[in-house]
Protein backbone atom coordinates (compact mmCIF):
# COMPACT_ATOMS: atom_id res chain seq x y z
CA UNK A 1 0.00 0.00 0.00
CA UNK A 2 2.92 2.15 0.86
CA UNK A 3 4.91 2.09 -2.59
CA UNK A 4 1.24 2.55 -4.63
CA UNK A 5 0.62 5.29 -2.51
CA UNK A 6 3.87 6.93 -3.36
CA UNK A 7 4.10 5.82 -7.08
CA UNK A 8 0.73 7.60 -7.58
CA UNK A 9 1.80 11.04 -5.72
CA UNK A 10 4.49 10.89 -8.33
CA UNK A 11 2.42 10.11 -11.20
CA UNK A 12 0.36 13.21 -9.82
CA UNK A 13 3.39 15.35 -9.55
CA UNK A 14 4.31 14.65 -13.49
CA UNK A 15 0.94 15.12 -14.52
CA UNK A 16 0.98 18.80 -12.80
CA UNK A 17 4.17 19.78 -14.01
CA UNK A 18 2.89 18.95 -17.57
CA UNK A 19 -0.38 21.08 -16.91
CA UNK A 20 1.78 23.82 -15.45
CA UNK A 21 4.81 24.35 -16.36
CA UNK A 22 3.54 25.68 -19.95
CA UNK A 23 1.52 27.86 -18.64
CA UNK A 24 4.35 29.00 -16.71
CA UNK A 25 6.82 29.27 -19.57
CA UNK A 26 3.97 31.78 -21.77
CA UNK A 27 5.09 35.16 -22.37
CA UNK A 28 2.70 37.01 -20.30
CA UNK A 29 4.13 34.95 -17.25
CA UNK A 30 7.87 34.85 -18.15
CA UNK A 31 8.33 38.89 -16.17
CA UNK A 32 5.86 37.42 -13.31
CA UNK A 33 8.03 35.46 -10.79
CA UNK A 34 5.10 35.54 -8.17
CA UNK A 35 3.16 33.77 -10.69
CA UNK A 36 5.40 31.09 -11.25
CA UNK A 37 6.36 30.57 -7.67
CA UNK A 38 2.73 29.52 -7.37
CA UNK A 39 2.32 27.47 -9.84
CA UNK A 40 5.39 25.64 -9.12
CA UNK A 41 4.32 25.68 -5.22
CA UNK A 42 1.03 23.92 -6.66
CA UNK A 43 2.57 21.23 -8.75
CA UNK A 44 4.47 20.37 -5.04
CA UNK A 45 2.03 21.02 -2.46
CA UNK A 46 -0.75 18.58 -4.05
CA UNK A 47 0.89 15.62 -4.10
CA UNK A 48 2.62 16.17 -0.57
CA UNK A 49 -0.92 17.14 0.60
CA UNK A 50 -2.69 13.66 -1.31
CA UNK A 51 0.40 11.63 0.99
CA UNK A 52 -0.01 13.18 4.11
CA UNK A 53 -3.69 12.62 4.04
CA UNK A 54 -3.40 9.11 2.96
CA UNK A 55 -1.11 8.13 5.60
CA UNK A 56 -3.67 10.31 8.11
CA UNK A 57 -6.75 9.17 7.21
CA UNK A 58 -6.55 6.24 5.88
CA UNK A 59 -8.81 4.68 3.04
CA UNK A 60 -12.16 3.19 3.25
CA UNK A 61 -10.23 -0.31 3.36
CA UNK A 62 -8.19 0.61 6.21
CA UNK A 63 -11.01 2.19 8.32
CA UNK A 64 -13.56 -1.15 8.08
CA UNK A 65 -10.30 -2.78 9.09
CA UNK A 66 -9.52 -0.84 12.17
CA UNK A 67 -13.31 -0.93 13.61
CA UNK A 68 -12.78 -4.76 13.76
CA UNK A 69 -13.05 -6.19 16.48
CA UNK A 70 -9.83 -8.55 17.37
CA UNK A 71 -10.80 -11.93 17.34
CA UNK A 72 -11.79 -13.50 20.60
CA UNK A 73 -9.22 -15.33 22.63
CA UNK A 74 -9.22 -19.21 22.18
CA UNK A 75 -10.43 -20.89 25.26
CA UNK A 76 -9.26 -23.74 27.32
CA UNK A 77 -11.29 -26.83 28.82
CA UNK A 78 -11.21 -25.23 31.93
CA UNK A 79 -12.71 -22.03 30.65
CA UNK A 80 -15.56 -24.29 28.87
CA UNK A 81 -16.41 -26.22 32.06
CA UNK A 82 -16.42 -23.21 34.18
CA UNK A 83 -18.82 -21.40 31.66
CA UNK A 84 -21.09 -24.80 31.59
CA UNK A 85 -21.28 -25.03 35.40
CA UNK A 86 -22.49 -20.66 35.39
CA UNK A 87 -25.31 -22.05 33.45
CA UNK A 88 -25.79 -25.41 35.25
CA UNK A 89 -24.57 -24.86 38.94
CA UNK A 90 -26.01 -28.15 40.06
CA UNK A 91 -23.51 -30.32 38.25
CA UNK A 92 -22.28 -32.02 40.86
CA UNK A 93 -19.69 -33.61 38.74
CA UNK A 94 -18.72 -30.89 36.84
CA UNK A 95 -17.42 -28.93 40.14
CA UNK A 96 -15.63 -32.37 41.21
CA UNK A 97 -14.07 -32.13 37.68
CA UNK A 98 -13.09 -28.49 38.15
CA UNK A 99 -11.48 -28.76 41.56
CA UNK A 100 -9.23 -31.41 39.81
CA UNK A 101 -8.63 -29.66 37.31
CA UNK A 102 -7.40 -26.73 39.35
CA UNK A 103 -5.68 -29.29 41.55
CA UNK A 104 -3.50 -30.48 38.51
CA UNK A 105 -2.36 -26.71 37.94
CA UNK A 106 -1.69 -26.16 41.13
CA UNK A 107 -4.65 -23.25 41.45
CA UNK A 108 -5.18 -24.35 45.04
CA UNK A 109 -7.52 -21.25 45.77
CA UNK A 110 -10.05 -21.90 43.33
CA UNK A 111 -9.38 -25.60 43.93
CA UNK A 112 -11.09 -25.05 46.87
CA UNK A 113 -13.81 -22.68 46.02
CA UNK A 114 -15.06 -25.77 43.19
CA UNK A 115 -14.85 -28.37 46.04
CA UNK A 116 -16.53 -25.99 48.54
CA UNK A 117 -19.68 -25.77 45.58
CA UNK A 118 -19.72 -29.55 45.38
CA UNK A 119 -20.23 -30.15 48.62
CA UNK A 120 -22.72 -27.57 49.11
CA UNK A 121 -24.65 -29.40 46.74
CA UNK A 122 -23.44 -32.69 48.46
CA UNK A 123 -21.89 -32.09 51.59
CA UNK A 124 -21.42 -36.44 52.59
CA UNK A 125 -19.44 -36.79 49.06
CA UNK A 126 -16.04 -38.21 49.94
CA UNK A 127 -14.34 -37.39 46.48
CA UNK A 128 -15.14 -33.41 47.79
CA UNK A 129 -14.28 -33.53 51.48
CA UNK A 130 -11.09 -35.54 51.13
CA UNK A 131 -9.54 -32.93 47.94
CA UNK A 132 -10.75 -30.31 49.78
CA UNK A 133 -9.44 -30.74 52.83
CA UNK A 134 -5.77 -31.79 50.71
CA UNK A 135 -5.73 -28.13 48.99
CA UNK A 136 -6.79 -26.11 51.96
CA UNK A 137 -3.72 -27.79 54.12
CA UNK A 138 -1.72 -27.34 50.85
CA UNK A 139 -2.54 -23.67 51.31
CA UNK A 140 -1.83 -23.62 54.72
CA UNK A 141 1.95 -25.44 54.44
CA UNK A 142 1.02 -28.66 55.28
CA UNK A 143 -0.84 -27.80 58.43
CA UNK A 144 -3.97 -30.02 58.57
CA UNK A 145 -5.33 -27.69 61.79
CA UNK A 146 -9.12 -26.18 61.77
CA UNK A 147 -11.19 -26.61 58.45
CA UNK A 148 -8.74 -29.60 57.03
CA UNK A 149 -9.12 -31.38 60.69
CA UNK A 150 -13.44 -30.66 60.55
CA UNK A 151 -13.37 -32.35 57.19
CA UNK A 152 -11.19 -35.41 57.75
CA UNK A 153 -13.57 -35.74 61.13
CA UNK A 154 -16.45 -35.72 58.88
CA UNK A 155 -14.75 -37.94 56.34
CA UNK A 156 -13.72 -40.76 58.99
CA UNK A 157 -17.57 -40.54 60.59
CA UNK A 158 -18.56 -41.26 56.70
CA UNK A 159 -16.52 -44.16 56.13
CA UNK A 160 -14.37 -45.32 59.34
CA UNK A 161 -12.02 -47.69 56.87
CA UNK A 162 -11.29 -45.44 54.57
CA UNK A 163 -7.14 -45.82 54.33
CA UNK A 164 -6.30 -41.98 53.08
CA UNK A 165 -8.52 -40.55 55.51
CA UNK A 166 -6.91 -42.66 58.46
CA UNK A 167 -3.60 -41.59 57.30
CA UNK A 168 -4.40 -37.86 56.95
CA UNK A 169 -6.11 -38.04 60.51
CA UNK A 170 -2.94 -39.98 61.93
CA UNK A 171 -0.97 -36.75 60.45
CA UNK A 172 -3.53 -34.10 61.98
CA UNK A 173 -3.27 -35.75 65.48
CA UNK A 174 0.33 -35.66 65.06
CA UNK A 175 0.66 -32.41 64.36
CA UNK A 176 -1.63 -31.34 67.39
CA UNK A 177 0.64 -33.50 69.70
CA UNK A 178 -2.46 -35.91 70.12
CA UNK A 179 0.01 -39.07 70.17
CA UNK A 180 -2.43 -41.64 71.27
CA UNK A 181 -5.03 -40.89 68.77
CA UNK A 182 -2.78 -40.98 66.07
CA UNK A 183 -1.29 -44.09 67.41
CA UNK A 184 -5.50 -45.12 67.40
CA UNK A 185 -5.83 -43.98 63.57
CA UNK A 186 -2.33 -45.33 61.46
CA UNK A 187 -2.70 -48.73 64.20
CA UNK A 188 -6.46 -49.42 62.14
CA UNK A 189 -4.22 -48.46 59.19
CA UNK A 190 -2.23 -50.83 59.95
CA UNK A 191 -4.74 -53.69 60.19
CA UNK A 192 -6.39 -53.00 57.08
CA UNK A 193 -3.71 -53.34 55.10
CA UNK A 194 -2.38 -56.63 53.69
CA UNK A 195 0.38 -58.79 55.55
CA UNK A 196 2.60 -58.69 52.92
CA UNK A 197 2.15 -55.02 51.82
CA UNK A 198 5.15 -52.16 52.20
CA UNK A 199 2.92 -49.98 53.10
CA UNK A 200 2.67 -51.37 56.74
CA UNK A 201 6.23 -50.39 56.96
CA UNK A 202 5.29 -46.66 56.14
CA UNK A 203 2.65 -47.33 58.65
CA UNK A 204 5.54 -48.83 61.35
CA UNK A 205 7.94 -45.48 61.06
CA UNK A 206 4.89 -43.24 61.19
CA UNK A 207 3.61 -45.19 64.95
CA UNK A 208 8.16 -44.85 65.66
CA UNK A 209 7.78 -41.53 65.14
CA UNK A 210 5.34 -40.57 67.67
CA UNK A 211 7.43 -43.56 69.83
CA UNK A 212 4.53 -46.21 69.34
CA UNK A 213 4.80 -49.75 67.87
CA UNK A 214 2.38 -51.79 65.81
CA UNK A 215 0.33 -54.29 67.65
CA UNK A 216 0.26 -57.40 65.86
CA UNK A 217 -3.06 -59.61 66.05
CA UNK A 218 -1.86 -63.45 66.76
CA UNK A 219 -2.60 -64.99 63.34
CA UNK A 220 -4.39 -68.08 62.98
CA UNK A 221 -3.34 -70.67 61.52
CA UNK A 222 -5.16 -72.79 58.71
CA UNK A 223 -5.34 -75.80 57.81
CA UNK A 224 -4.05 -75.18 53.97
CA UNK A 225 -1.18 -72.49 55.07
CA UNK A 226 1.43 -75.44 54.96
CA UNK A 227 0.46 -76.23 51.34
CA UNK A 228 -0.05 -73.09 50.21
CA UNK A 229 3.99 -72.54 51.18
CA UNK A 230 4.75 -75.77 49.60
CA UNK A 231 3.04 -74.63 46.33
CA UNK A 232 4.73 -71.01 46.48
CA UNK A 233 8.30 -73.05 47.08
CA UNK A 234 7.81 -75.07 43.45
CA UNK A 235 6.00 -72.24 41.80
CA UNK A 236 7.46 -69.44 40.69
CA UNK A 237 4.83 -66.07 40.26
CA UNK A 238 4.77 -63.79 37.32
CA UNK A 239 5.70 -60.72 38.89
CA UNK A 240 3.92 -57.20 38.74
CA UNK A 241 6.28 -54.53 37.10
CA UNK A 242 5.83 -51.33 39.54
CA UNK A 243 8.54 -50.34 38.21
CA UNK A 244 8.17 -46.40 36.07
CA UNK A 245 11.86 -45.35 34.61
CA UNK A 246 12.38 -42.06 33.87
CA UNK A 247 15.04 -40.55 31.98
CA UNK A 248 16.30 -36.82 31.73
CA UNK A 249 18.47 -35.00 28.71
CA UNK A 250 20.34 -31.77 30.59
CA UNK A 251 22.71 -30.22 28.94
CA UNK A 252 25.61 -28.81 31.63
CA UNK A 253 24.74 -25.22 31.13
CA UNK A 254 21.32 -26.23 32.26
CA UNK A 255 23.05 -28.19 34.70
CA UNK A 256 24.87 -25.85 36.42
CA UNK A 257 21.77 -23.28 36.45
CA UNK A 258 19.44 -25.95 38.34
CA UNK A 259 22.49 -26.96 40.36
CA UNK A 260 21.12 -25.51 43.97
CA UNK A 261 17.30 -26.07 43.01
CA UNK A 262 14.70 -28.38 44.15
CA UNK A 263 13.74 -31.14 41.60
CA UNK A 264 10.00 -32.85 42.26
CA UNK A 265 9.52 -36.16 39.93
CA UNK A 266 6.49 -38.02 40.28
CA UNK A 267 3.62 -40.32 38.97
CA UNK A 268 -0.06 -39.87 39.22
CA UNK A 269 -2.82 -41.20 37.68
CA UNK A 270 -3.79 -40.69 34.23
CA UNK A 271 -7.56 -39.71 35.35
CA UNK A 272 -8.67 -39.17 38.83
CA UNK A 273 -7.27 -37.62 42.31
CA UNK A 274 -4.65 -35.54 41.21
CA UNK A 275 -2.64 -36.15 44.77
CA UNK A 276 0.42 -38.17 42.97
CA UNK A 277 0.73 -42.46 43.79
CA UNK A 278 4.96 -41.73 44.02
CA UNK A 279 7.49 -39.28 44.07
CA UNK A 280 11.56 -38.39 44.46
CA UNK A 281 13.07 -35.21 45.01
CA UNK A 282 16.62 -34.50 44.18
CA UNK A 283 18.54 -31.07 44.68
CA UNK A 284 19.54 -30.10 41.05
CA UNK A 285 23.25 -31.17 41.75
CA UNK A 286 22.53 -34.56 42.72
CA UNK A 287 19.63 -35.49 39.64
CA UNK A 288 21.11 -38.67 37.90
CA UNK A 289 20.20 -39.27 33.89
CA UNK A 290 17.94 -41.90 34.87
CA UNK A 291 15.60 -43.16 38.02
CA UNK A 292 13.44 -45.65 38.62
CA UNK A 293 9.82 -44.90 40.42
CA UNK A 294 8.67 -47.82 42.64
CA UNK A 295 7.11 -49.13 45.59
CA UNK A 296 9.13 -47.77 47.75
CA UNK A 297 8.67 -44.29 46.38
CA UNK A 298 4.75 -44.48 46.72
CA UNK A 299 3.05 -41.36 49.02
CA UNK A 300 0.26 -43.22 50.37
CA UNK A 301 -1.41 -46.61 51.75
CA UNK A 302 -3.58 -47.98 49.24
CA UNK A 303 -2.23 -46.28 46.05
CA UNK A 304 0.24 -48.24 44.73
CA UNK A 305 1.67 -48.33 41.13
CA UNK A 306 0.49 -51.68 40.10
CA UNK A 307 -3.06 -50.54 40.32
CA UNK A 308 -2.57 -48.44 36.92
CA UNK A 309 -1.41 -49.04 33.36
CA UNK A 310 -1.34 -45.76 32.48
CA UNK A 311 0.37 -42.61 34.88
CA UNK A 312 1.19 -39.05 33.89
CA UNK A 313 4.91 -38.35 34.39
CA UNK A 314 5.45 -35.29 35.62
CA UNK A 315 8.89 -32.90 36.56
CA UNK A 316 8.89 -29.48 38.53
CA UNK A 317 11.92 -27.52 38.95
CA UNK A 318 11.70 -25.06 41.75
CA UNK A 319 14.17 -22.29 42.88
CA UNK A 320 13.44 -22.08 46.61
CA UNK A 321 10.69 -23.47 48.36
CA UNK A 322 9.25 -26.59 45.92
CA UNK A 323 5.39 -24.83 46.93
CA UNK A 324 6.16 -21.09 46.93
CA UNK A 325 9.58 -21.03 45.19
CA UNK A 326 9.97 -19.68 40.83
CA UNK A 327 9.27 -22.17 38.69
CA UNK A 328 11.99 -22.69 36.58
CA UNK A 329 10.59 -25.64 34.76
CA UNK A 330 7.80 -28.06 34.61
CA UNK A 331 6.66 -30.92 32.21
CA UNK A 332 4.27 -33.77 32.33
CA UNK A 333 4.02 -36.59 29.69
CA UNK A 334 1.54 -39.33 29.57
CA UNK A 335 2.77 -43.24 29.51
CA UNK A 336 1.79 -46.32 29.57
CA UNK A 337 3.26 -48.89 32.18
CA UNK A 338 5.87 -50.33 29.88
CA UNK A 339 6.83 -47.10 28.50
CA UNK A 340 10.00 -44.83 29.71
CA UNK A 341 9.05 -41.48 30.38
CA UNK A 342 11.88 -38.96 28.85
CA UNK A 343 12.36 -35.47 29.64
CA UNK A 344 14.49 -33.01 27.86
CA UNK A 345 15.05 -30.04 30.36
CA UNK A 346 15.84 -26.63 29.07
CA UNK A 347 14.73 -23.12 29.73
Amino acid sequence: MTTLSIGLSILVTIALLILLLPIATKSQLKNDTPAKKAIIAIAIFVPVFTMVSYFSLGTPEFAEMATEQAPPPMTTLVDELELKLAQKPKDINGWLLLGRSYMVTENYAKATYAFEKAIALEPNNLNAILPLADALAVIAGGNLKGRPYQLLLQAYDLEPKNEMTLWLLGMAEKQKGNKLLAKKYWQTLYELLPENSKDRTKVTSLLASIGSKTEHSSPVTKPQTLAVNEKKLTQKETPINTEVPIVFKISESVRAKIANSNVFIYAKQAQGMPMPIAAQRYKGSDLPNQIVLNKGDELMPGRSLNQFKEFVIGVKISAGDAMQGNTLFKKEQFISRQETAQFIITF
